[in-house]
């Protein structure tokens, strides 16, 4: 995935959220009405846009939607992850949160961080269906706007 384009080949499942309308082409490139101002895959690095309040659009890969409660998602999704009182506040180490003067820091599974990360942002969240997404650790976001320095 490239750092000006969403990732290409995905169906992605939007998810709704109170309040807001899915969109059910969302997912699809030619729905959207401008160019996204760059990307960013992989745990960490999608962890930390979501974070800094970077994030339009996360993509979540994995059978989040299937029948079998046991298997749903990448394998990260059950590692553990840092929250902070403010829902924006994650990271997938304590220090994270810490380096930014959070002293009420609490453990939980990263997916559930990610997903209160997104709802705290007002960042729209899609799922998409296991081994169908190209984007490292089965993680990506299009963001608001450029990482600084990127």
């Amino acid at each position: 995935m490239n750092s000006t384009s969403p990732p290409t080949g995905v169906q992605a499942s939007p998810v709704a959220t109170p309040g807001r309308e899915v969109r059910r082409d969302a997912g699809r490139p030619a729905a959207r009405t401008a160019a996204p101002a760059a990307a960013t895959e992989g745990l960490a690095e999608t962890v930390a846009a979501l974070r800094d309040g970077q994030v339009a659009e996360v993509f979540l890969g994995g059978d989040y939607l299937a029948d079998d409660p046991d298997t749903p998602g990448p394998t990260w999704s059950t590692a553990p992850a840092w929250i902070g009182p403010a829902l924006a506040g994650m990271g997938l180490l304590e220090q994270d949160l810490r380096d930014r003067g959070l002293t009420d820091v609490a453990r939980d599974r990263a997916d559930a961080a990610i997903v209160r990360a997104a709802t705290g942002t007002d960042a729209e969240l899609f799922m998409v269906p296991g081994g169908e997404t190209p984007l490292r650790d089965d993680i990506g976001a299009l963001l608001r706007y450029p990482v600084p320095g990127a």
